[in-house]
């Protein structure tokens, strides 16, 4: 199997930020990122890589699997964007187009936990190693917090998003699945019913409805355990803390 082919194995489900403001290395790279991921998203300077970064989270409640950005650029430098990314979330794994006279940036860079370079003019073979290891060490975190114990014998599936009581699958509509995901996020975390109603109708044009929430509510807990998703009143709703919720992968 060629390096091109067992790293679009491993890229192929996921999620790309790319960051580069020059439009010919940028043209000429999408081409190569289109063949290798699920998802790409690009920016042309690191403020609207961090605005794209931040909408993508608000929309699907994940934070893109790999970001790659270009250090000189207008506006906001990848400096500056590596420091707002991480301090959204400091597992992010981000790759950094770096030129030869980029080099007095790198120390600054590393320790501000970026996962690899990309020495320009992009090689094949470095472009190739360098992505393989970042992506095969995000599918590995994914696969460690794939199965997440919900109670009693219930588990979620992050990957398929699916939730199952034993090895019996539970049947949930788009809207249930779209609560699920969210509320599994951080069971720590209250959501308000305005908050729920946008992540799940975020794409559509539709007017916020406090009975549509309740109802889709009423819908899910017929599903599951008793008192799993607690009403917290005048705040929203979240499930039921878990301390171990950490499932060993299947």
């Amino acid at each position: 199997m060629s390096k091109m082919k067992s790293l679009r194995n491993i890229t192929q489900e996921l999620s790309l930020l790319y960051v580069e403001d020059d439009k010919a290395s940028r043209d000429t790279t999408i081409e190569l990122f289109e063949n290798l991921f699920k998802t790409i998203t690009v920016a042309v300077d690191g403020k609207e890589g961090l605005s794209l970064y931040e909408e993508h989270f608000q929309t699907y409640q994940k934070h893109f699997d790999i970001v790659i950005t270009d250090i000189q650029m207008p506006h906001m430098n990848g400096i500056d964007l590596c420091r707002e990314i991480f301090c959204l979330h400091k597992q992010q794994k981000v790759l950094v187009l770096s030129a030869y006279d980029d080099k007095k940036y790198l120390i600054e860079l590393i320790n501000m936990g970026v996962a690899g370079f990309i020495q320009k003019p992009l090689g094949s073979v470095q472009l190739t190693s360098t992505l393989f290891n970042a992506a095969q060490e995000v599918k590995e975190q994914q696969e460690l917090f794939r199965f997440i114990n919900i109670c009693c014998d219930y588990h979620w599936d992050n990957k398929h998003e699916s939730l199952h009581k034993g090895e019996s699958l539970i049947s949930l509509t788009q809207s249930e699945i779209k609560l699920f995901t969210l509320l599994t996020q951080d069971r720590e975390q209250v959501y308000s019913s305005l908050e729920i109603f946008e992540h799940i109708y975020a794409n559509e044009d539709k007017a916020f409805s406090l009975d549509t929430i309740k109802s889709l509510i009423k819908r899910l807990r017929k599903k599951l355990p008793d008192e799993l998703i607690i009403n917290i009143p005048r705040l929203g709703y979240q499930l039921k803390s878990n301390t171990n919720n950490i499932l060993t992968p299947h």
